[in-house]
């Protein structure tokens, strides 16, 4: 394991990766915006499953490259501070290209995906926002409250939500609202966010014991098969904004319920479930989801991608890339 400033020169030896493989990674996680850059180097067979694992850590974007472009793409788009290699797929000859490539490129950088040009002022600043975004997936800033000392609650109903038939809810405490809320089997809540994101553990149903933090503007459909009741705590005050009426989530369900049976050789009581991303290198989306807990995102661009990164990884996110792969190609990676 082995890390730099941009301005130290280059005077690599081989990476030990056996020893203290996380402590490294973590020290990326830990620095603080004003200090300085510091670069994390991984490796494994694929590059895949050291890249997914650093990922779960707030402010690291790992990224595996089996390329020059790759490289220079990962830090111009992503700001990608933790290159993960593959001890199979390249040479330690192209290795050392690769990470020279890594460590000279710059954030916002041009690039092959730019055409090596500088980016538009509307692209770089999104791609500016768009790390600090990912950085509050695990570190989500709620805002204070003036009132120092709360009260129990007694006497409390449940209430009816009439926009989601078969849900009840009891608000405990505002500001920031927490609730109970419940759900009767059969029930389903139709795409919709809130204006802030929000904690839930589940008490009650088939996932009774988990956790889940859903990031602010989250557009998320639920389907509950069994009866289900958990506690949530907002942000902020509790508000919801409806992305897709009833019926349309209703057919929504009934379509993605068809086609993971006809994927999955799991019982239909059990589906395994598997998520598809999409974006220019397909980096980007994998960095991201794996911020997520209990999810295995990998980007793929081949056949072997797909089967090594399921078989090694249990990949359960497929994110593929709208540049690097035709859509004939992307058809071939999804069924491997």
């Amino acid at each position: 394991m082995t890390f730099r400033s941009p301005e130290t020169p280059i005077s690599w030896p081989t990476p030990d990766v056996q020893s203290h493989p996380t402590s490294p990674v973590r020290r990326v996680s830990s620095d603080s915006p004003t200090s300085p850059e510091t670069h994390g180097l991984l490796a494994c067979g694929t590059g895949v499953g050291v890249s997914i694992f650093a990922n779960k850590l707030p402010c690291v974007y790992a990224s595996t490259c089996t390329s020059v472009t790759d490289a220079v793409n990962t830090r111009s788009i992503n700001n990608c501070n933790v290159l993960c290699v593959s001890g199979m797929s390249t040479s330690p000859e192209d290795d050392l290209k690769i990470l020279d490539a890594w460590l000279q490129t710059p954030f916002k950088s041009p690039c092959p995906t730019s055409g090596d040009e500088l980016w538009p002022n509307e692209i770089e600043s999104f791609l500016e926002n768009s790390t600090g975004e990912m950085a509050q997936i695990r570190n989500p800033v709620s805002p204070s409250s003036n009132c120092a000392i709360y009260f129990l609650r007694k006497g409390m109903e449940f209430q009816p939500e009439e926009i989601m038939p078969g849900a009840e809810m009891k608000i405990v405490r505002e500001g920031p609202t927490s609730a109970v809320v419940k759900f009767k089997a059969g029930s389903l809540e139709p795409a919709h966010h809130h204006t802030f994101g929000h904690d839930v553990l589940v008490m009650k149903g088939r996932k009774k014991g988990d956790y889940l933090f859903t990031p602010a503007k989250d557009k998320h459909r639920v389907n509950y098969f069994e009866d289900t009741e958990f506690f949530i705590r907002w942000d902020g005050d509790w508000d919801i904004f409806l992305d897709e009426s009833l019926e349309t989530a209703v057919d929504a369900i009934k379509v993605e319920l068809e086609g993971i049976r006809h994927v999955s050789s799991d019982s239909p009581t059990s589906p395994e479930t598997h998520g598809l991303l999409a974006c220019g290198t397909g980096v980007g989306v994998s960095i991201f989801a794996n911020k997520l807990p209990c999810v295995y995102a990998s980007t793929c661009t081949s056949v072997t991608d797909a089967v090594n990164t399921r078989s090694i990884n249990n990949c359960n996110v497929l994110c593929v890339s709208g540049m690097s792969t035709s859509p004939e190609d992307d058809l071939k990676i999804l069924d491997a």
